[in-house]
């Protein structure tokens, strides 16, 4: 491949800004935290709702790694995360008071993963239909109609 072809591929990327320093005295109502993985390097990403607020390279996403994106900035109320374990220990020990809150996309990937696309069975295809409905919750009615629907579930199948 030609040089010119990857400056062509490229281009656009170019035009993405790394964010500024955070603002360690800012108070976030709500950040979400996850990391991806780019060959033997692992991109820790903080962000809000609007835009990327800071971002660490590490190897893993371990507690280490993810204390080092948090500590950028002051606790927030609430700090979403996939549930890797790494990002759960960096928040409280970085932040005790955060309250921690799961990624509902990711519980649902997590369930979809177990369950795949089609399941066969009724365990499999209730644990389904529970996570697709998970996604459509916007309310705290509908919150609490969804765990006792959960709690049914676990009783139903043990």
């Amino acid at each position: 491949m030609s040089v010119s072809t990857l400056q062509r591929r490229f281009a656009t990327f170019w035009y993405v800004q790394p964010p500024m320093p955070a603002d360690p005295h800012r108070v976030y109502d709500q950040v979400f935290i996850d990391g991806t993985y780019f060959n033997t390097k692992c991109l820790l990403v903080l962000a809000d709702c609007d835009h990327v607020i800071s971002w660490f390279w590490g190897y893993t996403e371990d507690s280490w790694a993810y204390g080092r994106l948090l500590d950028t900035i002051a606790p927030p109320l609430i700090a979403t995360t996939d549930g890797h374990k790494g990002s759960a220990k960096a928040i409280r020990n970085t932040w005790p008071e955060t309250k921690i809150q799961r990624c509902l996309v990711h519980v649902k990937r997590n369930i979809q993963t177990a369950t795949g696309l089609h399941p066969t069975s009724t365990m499999g295809k209730a644990l389904r239909r529970l996570s697709l409905e998970l996604l459509h919750i916007d309310d705290l009615d509908q919150a609490a109609d969804w765990t006792i629907k959960l709690q049914k579930f676990g009783q139903t199948f043990n």
